[in-house]
């Protein structure tokens, strides 16, 4: 149980990004919290410095192709994701499809307020 999540189990995906986060150097790890912590006293957050220290650590798995087949026989999405050259499959129900879509729109967009319009 964790107190930053409400005393409930601590999300899946945070436990991904502390597994990515594990695999940096602790120099780099330092130079990227003062990176962010810098940031929200003093916005904006120098992004292009977290993304390099990211990719030189070569953690930044790019997405090279995407493609989405609908079975509608048992009514769900099968997406093929091609990362760093394999291919991973996740089926889902339209609905957490929509979900996912609707929310990185949203990330979409505020990381490019962000770099548009700093702080």
């Amino acid at each position: 149980k964790f107190r930053f999540c409400g005393e409930a189990d601590c999300p899946d995906w945070i436990l991904a990004e502390i597994n990515t986060l594990s695999r940096l150097s602790s120099v780099k790890l330092k130079l990227l919290s003062q990176i962010v912590v810098q940031g929200i006293i003093k916005p904006p957050i120098e992004l292009s410095k977290a993304e390099k220290l990211f990719t030189d650590s070569k953690l930044v798995n790019p997405l090279d192709k995407v493609t989405a087949e609908v079975d509608r026989s048992v009514n769900c999405v099968v997406l093929d994701l091609t990362i760093d050259g394999k291919s991973e499959k996740v089926t889902m129900i339209p609905f957490t499809l929509n979900l996912l879509l609707e929310e990185l729109t949203q990330i979409r967009e505020k990381v490019v307020q962000l770099n548009d319009n700093p702080m």
